[in-house]
């Protein structure tokens, strides 16, 4: 027994003309109730013609529905899908053949694939936008970062620098002169004998007075730098605590380039300096080895001693004691070098820089 569509309605319009068997029906985006009514010729016996249908796209299983002439379709989701019919007479033989009817359900425009395309894409490049955002932010807070060490580091070599300007240009010279007017004192021809000790006492407090000006002079800013170049003011400080301390230092030091700019090697000096200040006041070393190396694109200085090393995550946690280990990294970063610091207890202190001529 055939089955016959009579027609499609939507959300409860009326009922629209049946389209021809496998024609597409066009479902407008947003339709909530599709009503797909039907019968069956059968004119001894109608009530007994029984009906089964299934919707291809949502499930291929038989739904049989008895005797009623239409089947309501809920929404369905943006998509093609096939609606087949078949009828059955009193007996039960089911008609093969059936009917079909297609049906293409249209999105709304959110749910076209173009859309989410576009949104995806659009979703992405917020995303990348946001995350390049936050990386320059970085950046930038990391070039403000290290341009304030620079500023502080710069100010201090200038304050040091003038300091050590006055000292050998006020200081000295008074105590020079107390020396020399002592020194004529005693040489003139009075025997007095206090007054020949207090020349004395004079002339060798003058004469300390004047060795620690000049030693102090030289921490805050080595005059072997400017007259003699870095590696020979970093020779004359690793001698120098050779001589005051019981540290075996073994050192190779080649000579810079004189084209070095006197920010890059007071840098490279205070390096070396505060390395070795952190190797006399914590490392318990017995035995430092310092090389200093120059090749045609880079200089690399390597200090290592023999001491009791140290833990670095803890070290940097207690930062603000004296370690010095962040001014050694800034430094290096205003070289535009490298900084590698190996280092564990009992094994230990090792630092590598290294930075482009």
């Amino acid at each position: 027994m055939p089955a016959i569509l009579d027609g499609v309605s939507y959300d409860r319009n009326t009922l629209t003309d049946i389209l021809a068997e496998d024609e597409v029906a066009p479902i407008s985006a947003g339709i909530n109730r599709i009503e797909i009514h039907y019968t069956a010729i059968n004119f001894s016996d109608p009530e007994e013609v029984r009906f089964r249908y299934r919707l291809e796209g949502v499930s291929n299983a038989w739904i049989e529905i008895g005797n009623q002439r239409s089947v309501i379709i809920p929404r369905l989701s943006p998509g093609s899908y096939r609606f087949l019919l078949q009828a059955a007479n009193s007996d039960g033989v089911w008609n093969k053949e059936g009917v079909r009817l297609s049906l293409n359900v249209e999105g709304q425009f959110w749910e076209r694939t173009s859309f989410q395309v576009l949104f995806c894409l659009t979703f992405i490049a917020i995303i990348a936008a946001g995350l390049r955002l936050r990386w320059v932010r970085s950046e930038q807070r990391q070039v403000a970062k290290a341009q304030f060490a620079r500023d502080v580091l710069e100010h201090q070599e200038s304050d040091r620098k003038r300091i050590a300007n006055e000292l050998h240009d006020s200081l000295e010279q008074n105590l020079l002169v107390i020396k020399n007017h002592a020194l004529l004192t005693q040489q003139r021809n009075d025997n007095s004998e206090r007054i020949t000790k207090v020349l004395d006492n004079i002339s060798s407090i003058s004469t300390d007075s004047i060795e620690e000006v000049r030693r102090i002079a030289s921490n805050l800013r080595p005059y072997q730098i400017d007259r003699l170049g870095v590696s020979k003011a970093i020779q004359g400080m690793l001698n120098q605590i050779a001589n005051a301390t019981n540290l075996s230092i073994e050192h190779e030091i080649e000579t810079t380039p004189h084209d070095l700019s006197p920010e890059v090697q007071i840098n490279l000096y205070r390096i070396v300096q505060e390395a070795t200040n952190n190797i006399l006041k914590h490392a318990q070393a017995t035995h430092i080895t310092i090389t200093l190396l120059v090749s045609d694109y880079a200089i690399t200085l390597r200090i290592r001693d023999n001491g009791k090393g140290f833990n670095t995550e803890k070290t940097q946690r207690d930062e603000g004691k004296g370690f010095g280990i962040n001014g050694i990294h800034e430094r290096a970063a205003m070289l535009k070098g490298t900084c590698e610091l190996k280092t564990a207890p009992g094994q230990g202190t090792e630092w590598v820089i290294r930075f482009p001529r």
